[in-house]
């Protein structure tokens, strides 16, 4: 075994940005014990169109906050179900790049530390994988929505778990997840890449709420389908800003989970509103 570190030095003083390392498709590495810092790149193997790990002790470096690992490639690929030795180890920051579509595979879940960057060209399949996220969730494609939710009832799930405040930004006018839970009390933003283009999400099946907030902007707004629900609202779980229903049928009813800010001796928060409407499309 022996010991790996690419953090990047520019004339031998260390440099913030990370060193990459792009083993491409090459399959039987063996990295040993790898710690330190960088950025790991690779493409799926050709054989198969699986992405494989090098062998070798990664936990170390996937516990890094700065690492991150990028699955690339013209080709489609499935992502690793495991990391050699570590089956439940949880990535950290993960770019998706290139042409191919990326399909998770790990039915337990995949956990991500860090961020996901899912750059323009690229789309991500959810594969019957649940994602549970961390850090912000940054989709770069300017002409589509990067990810392919899928709609499989509860297994095409994305969970915001984090505990400062998280990102969805969009480069493109809208995107959508089948399953959104949040579950950070600190809250998830909406947000356009530029800060002023449209910029919506829309929730197809369930909007769940296991404590904090989603926040949108004018330019922003959560959009729940006709046939979806949500769950979980209450006092320190709603929606803080546009969101639209679509209903189905007229005469048909909904609750908007939803909220505004109050200042409370000069500290800004929110609180709870809830609304009921009935018939046809509207806004809360």
């Amino acid at each position: 075994a022996y010991w790996l570190f690419f953090a990047k030095e520019i004339n031998g003083v260390p440099n913030d940005e990370l060193g990459i390392l792009d083993i491409g498709a090459s399959i039987g590495c063996d990295f040993g014990h790898v710690v330190g810092v960088g950025h790991l790149r690779m493409e799926p193997d050709p054989n198969n169109n699986l992405f494989k790990m090098p062998a070798g002790d990664f936990e170390e470096f996937l516990n890094s906050p700065r690492s991150i690992i990028e699955f690339g490639g013209d080709a489609n690929g499935q992502l690793p179900n495991s990391i050699v030795g570590h089956v439940s180890q949880p990535l950290q920051n993960v770019i998706l790049s290139g042409s191919g579509v990326k399909t998770l595979t790990k039915e337990d879940g995949e956990y991500i530390n860090g961020w996901m960057e899912i750059e323009n060209g690229t789309t991500l399949n959810y594969g019957n994988t649940p994602v549970h996220i961390k850090g912000n969730w940054i989709d770069k494609n300017t002409t589509r929505s990067g990810f392919a939710p899928g709609s499989s009832n509860e297994k095409s799930l994305v969970e915001f778990c984090g505990s400062k405040e998280q990102k969805i930004t969009l480069s493109n006018n809208s995107s959508s997840f089948w399953n959104l839970k949040i579950s950070n009390p600190a809250g998830v933003k909406i947000e356009s890449s530029d800060g002023s283009s449209t910029a919506n999400l829309t929730v197809g099946y369930k909007l769940i709420f296991n404590g904090g907030y989603v926040v949108g902007t004018d330019n922003s707004h959560l959009i729940i389908e006709s046939a979806a629900n949500t769950s979980g609202a209450g006092a320190s779980a709603f929606v803080v800003g546009p969101l639209t229903k679509i209903m189905s049928k007229s005469g048909s009813s909904f609750v908007y989970p939803v909220g505004g800010t109050i200042v409370d001796n000069g500290v800004k928060k929110f609180e709870y509103a809830s609304r009921e409407l009935s018939s046809g499309s509207a806004a809360g």
